[in-house]
């Protein structure tokens, strides 16, 4: 299909609508993002709730108590920072942390949680200098004080300096990081997916050399519509989806400049009705892609016949669906699943994160095998074709793409697509970033894959692609409970001679087998062809790299699955090799060679044949016996995943009892006050009210008008940045709570420099 990540959200093609006589401000394929440079722009939140309310284009006096601003609407006035009329007022440079923090806090949150790189580079942007690794986590920590930033930072660093927009210098604790602009404005959507707008009318220029012009081939997955024949972006049935969803030029404007598509369809799913129009929400979407515009129109009761096309569209390229719904809470898949067709949650199946609805899907239940196969086979050309550098990005669809595999492979009607589609899928994706994890991912699927599959399609497997398995898994390590072991076990009991391949055991050392020995695969080691071939050569290996007796001792003790491997003539010549290396243990030696010594040897060797004999008799029993264990160790896995459900349930009603004990006080204060205003003096108000607040441990940062000393911990700044300890001035009130000996800032007093 040719779908690199670079062309999520592209459908349809991206397109340009100029707002108003300006064309600074642009509607892409990607959405609506102001320009990102060392400009300032003036956000306005609700002085009570610090709810974003809407920001303009500072355009002087950034530094002053009165900036001249034009809104989106092209009207420019001059207003006061502070706190006025309800209102709050402040400069921030555009396009940075504090930027995004102001403008759409919980797709800043979505964002850390999905894309940490892009937090990261967001606060590289907070500053016109050079910045250390500890200037970034101080910013991140600003803005998410409950947040490991310093862990965080150490988990993406590679992939922060791999990023396109960041250049380094230095070494060691000289080490600083800028921004490097590339020749487009380039931003980083509320959905964390990287955007870049284009110039002069010339579309979106990529990293994969794939210009505007280039459109992936479309495949749909109906039956009715064979690979090929169906409708794509610019057939009649898309263009009837795109006609209906299209309006006039101003409302297309506004949805562009104002809307918040998570933030519209969240509240749609709640029943409530938003601030944009619905036909907006479904342009907006429409244009996000088809698995998105199905949820929008939902959500905004726009369903129509054409959503079957949309479907199809949507499932041929399944990972880049799951990232594109990733980014919407489960409460809105939930609700827009609730009115869509009952297989349009399948396109759930890629999102890049934990989901309670995608985790229990049933992909083959919900499209039935054919179409469940078809989609695995997509899923593997757009992870196959995708572009090679390692950005944020890659790492969602690499996700989604595991996620998709590994909830097709554990879903219960897993066990009717065929092995061979099962194990190709696995092979495409590797979701981990470090090379140990992602091997023993993969080894723990292929096994999952073969254990999923019918008892019959193991044999019709190429032998080529059963190598090309053996070598996937050959590169994880095989030890206890580990996805290599579980595959090796599978194979020991469904088809032992498949293992007697040395490709099986690449890389398998005497201490694995060891390590091992002991478990299920214990009956596959002790076939005549694997002991001679796999085990007699490790063993013989280990006991000649001898050269203490500790470690003589720990490859005489191997267990007997393994200890079988080793050659008496062998053990004899490095035992005497090794014990004559000291003269403690040339006493000993001397003592076993004595006659009298010698035959009790040979008595205890008559004592071990008879044990071993037993032993061997109770092999098979002790191998149902693990079967038993495994059943019940599958029953009591059962057992606990309904209790955390249930654990589930227990949260939420503590939370809904604290909820309601808060919204108790408030309801306490809100009462007084609208009882005591007209009756009660102001001052006695703030006065009574402070009160109020003590009782419950909060204490007030400073008063309007009160001037002291900056404290960036404590003070939310207006304006250009100021050095702690700057003398400035309080506009607004913040409060902390005190308990005990802890103090929380829980709202940052407003201030601003006194000139």
């Amino acid at each position: 299909m040719g779908v690199g990540h670079t062309q999520i959200g592209i459908w349809p093609p991206p397109t340009e609508i100029a707002l108003g006589d300006s064309r600074e401000h642009a509607v892409t394929g990607y959405g609506y993002h102001p320009p990102v440079s060392d400009s300032l722009s003036l956000v306005e939140l609700d002085a009570k709730s610090r709810t974003f309310l809407r920001e303009g284009k500072v355009l002087s006096g950034g530094g002053a108590s009165e900036v001249a601003v034009e809104w989106p609407d092209g009207m420019r006035e001059t207003v006061g920072l502070g706190v006025k009329d309800g209102r709050l007022r402040m400069t921030v440079q555009t396009g940075t942390l504090r930027y995004r923090k102001f403008v759409d806090p919980e797709g800043l949150r979505v964002l850390l949680e999905q894309d940490p790189v892009a937090v990261f580079v967001l606060a590289l942007r907070q500053g016109l200098k050079a910045q250390s690794s500890k200037d970034l986590i101080d910013k991140v920590v600003q803005e998410f004080p409950q947040v490991d930033a310093s862990a965080l930072w150490s988990k993406i660093r590679q992939a922060f300096e791999a990023h396109s927009e960041v250049r380094s210098a230095g070494t060691g604790a000289k080490l600083r990081y800028r921004i490097e602009p590339s020749q487009l404005t380039e931003t980083s959507s509320s959905w964390g997916e990287p955007t870049v707008e284009p110039r002069d009318g010339v579309g979106p220029a990529f990293g994969n050399d794939m210009g505007a012009d280039r459109e992936a081939p479309r495949v749909s997955l109906s039956a009715e519509n064979p690979r090929g024949a169906q409708a794509h972006p610019g057939s009649s049935a898309s263009e009837k989806v795109g006609k209906r969803l299209s309006d006039s030029a101003g409302e297309a404007a506004q949805s562009a400049a104002a809307v918040d598509l998570v933030k519209e369809l969240r509240a749609r799913s709640r029943g409530k009705t938003g601030s944009a129009s619905d036909s907006a929400v479904r342009r907006l979407a429409f244009e996000r892609g088809p698995a998105v515009s199905m949820v929008a129109e939902a959500l905004t009761n726009g369903l129509s016949d054409q959503v079957t096309v949309l479907m199809a569209h949507a499932l041929d390229t399944p990972v880049a669906s799951g990232v594109q719904l990733g980014h919407f809470p489960d409460e809105v898949l939930v609700a827009a699943f609730e009115k869509l067709p009952p297989n349009a949650a399948a396109l759930g199946l890629a999102i890049p994160r934990p989901s309670k609805i995608s985790d229990s899907l049933d992909a083959v239940k919900l499209l039935g095998d054919m179409a469940a196969t078809r989609v695995l086979e997509r899923a593997q050309e757009e992870l196959l074709t995708m572009a090679a550098p390692p950005d944020a990005m890659n790492h969602l669809m690499k996700r989604g793409g595991a996620n998709l595999v590994r909830r097709t492979v554990e879903a219960p009607g897993g066990a009717v697509i065929k092995a061979d589609k099962l194990l190709r899928a696995v092979s495409a994706v590797a979701p981990i970033d470090d090379a140990a994890g992602s091997d023993e991912w993969t080894a723990k699927m292929l096994a999952r894959a073969l254990e999923a599959a019918a008892p019959g399609d193991w044999p019709r497997v190429a032998d080529s692609e059963r190598r090309a398995i053996a070598k996937q898994a050959s590169r994880a390590r095989l030890q206890p409970s580990g996805g290599r072991l579980s595959l090796l076990v599978w194979l020991a009991r469904q088809d032992r001679v498949a293992l007697r391949d040395p490709v099986w055991w690449d890389g398998v050392s005497f201490d694995d087998l060891s390590a091992v020995g002991s478990t299920s695969l214990a009956v596959a080691l002790e076939d005549d062809h694997i002991r001679r071939n796999v085990v007699a050569p490790l063993a013989a290996t280990a006991l000649s790299e001898a050269v203490t007796r500790s470690r003589l001792f720990v490859v005489l003790a191997a267990p007997l699955s393994v200890a079988r491997g080793l050659s008496p003539t062998h053990v004899q010549e490095h035992v005497t090799r090794v014990l004559q290396g000291d003269e403690l243990s040339r006493r000993w030696l001397s003592a076993i060679t004595d006659a009298e010594n010698t035959l009790e040897v040979e008595r205890e060797l008559d004592r071990t044949q008879a044990r071993e004999a037993a032993l061997r008799e109770s092999a098979e029993a002790a191998g149902e016996a693990s079967q038993v264990a495994e059943d019940r160790i599958n029953a009591l896995a059962e057992r606990l995943r309904g209790a955390e459900a249930d654990s589930d349930r227990f949260r939420a009603s503590k939370s809904r009892q604290i909820r309601l004990d808060t919204l108790r006080a408030m309801a306490t204060l809100g009462a007084y006050v609208q009882g005591a205003v007209g009756s009660q003096s102001p001052d006695r108000i703030s006065q009574r009210i402070n009160s109020l607040l003590r009782r419950e441990g909060l204490e007030p940062i400073g008063f309007p008008g009160e001037r002291t000393e900056y404290l960036p911990a404590r003070h939310e700044l207006i304006g250009t940045a100021l050095d702690a300890g700057s003398p400035v001035i309080i506009r607004g009130v913040g409060y902390i709570l005190v308990d005990g000996e802890e103090v929380v800032v829980l709202e940052r007093a407003i201030v601003e420099a006194i000139n």
